[in-house]
């Protein structure tokens, strides 16, 4: 009886290891498969942050492209303000030397004698070099000279002149012609 029971023992040790065997094997199976369910996953997600890193990337090269377009943008506009000051500042200063050299041409008296044409002739060469510089424009010149020999102003030119000069070429020349 002892052997019997030590086979029937043994038998059930044997079922029960095998049954063991089995539940391990298939917890085994599934620990495989959920390893290579989260593997997949992970996968997954790398490729995922992969695509997202790439993609911040070129965001990141595009905001570099669209901030130094920007900077050239800046740079160029600062560049035309400095030119557009530079051109201003030099309108204004021909425009002060314009004004200067009309005042000074509409104080020049009118005169027909002979006498003070002679006497003139000597200052006018004097004031022509002294009111028209160089940096005139030649048709400038030329008109200021043509005026300067002829010793009046010329209306054609005084009807291009704004209206407060305007006003006062006419009184300049009415008054030179009721002082001879």
């Amino acid at each position: 009886m002892s052997w019997f029971m030590v086979n029937i023992a043994s038998a059930l040790l044997a079922l029960i290891s095998l049954s063991v065997f089995v539940v391990i094997a298939r917890k085994l199976a599934t620990t495989i498969q959920m390893g290579r369910e989260l593997a997949k996953q992970v996968h997954i997600g790398t490729s995922c942050l992969d695509r997202a890193i790439l993609a911040l990337r070129e965001e990141h090269q595009d905001f570099r492209d669209e901030n130094r377009k920007m900077d050239a943008r800046i740079i160029e506009s600062t560049r035309i303000r400095r030119e557009i000051d530079r051109s201003i500042a030099h309108m204004e200063e021909v425009r002060n030397q314009l004004q200067n050299d009309f005042n000074l041409l509409r104080n020049l008296p009118t005169v027909k004698t002979q006498e003070h044409a002679a006497t003139l002739k000597t200052t006018q060469t004097y004031s022509k070099r002294s009111i028209f510089p160089k940096k005139f424009p030649v048709f400038v010149q030329r008109s200021a000279q043509k005026a300067l020999l002829h010793n009046t102003i010329q209306p054609t030119a005084s009807k291009n002149f704004p209206v407060f000069v305007q006003h006062k070429t006419q009184k300049a020349s009415l008054h030179s012609k009721t002082q001879f």
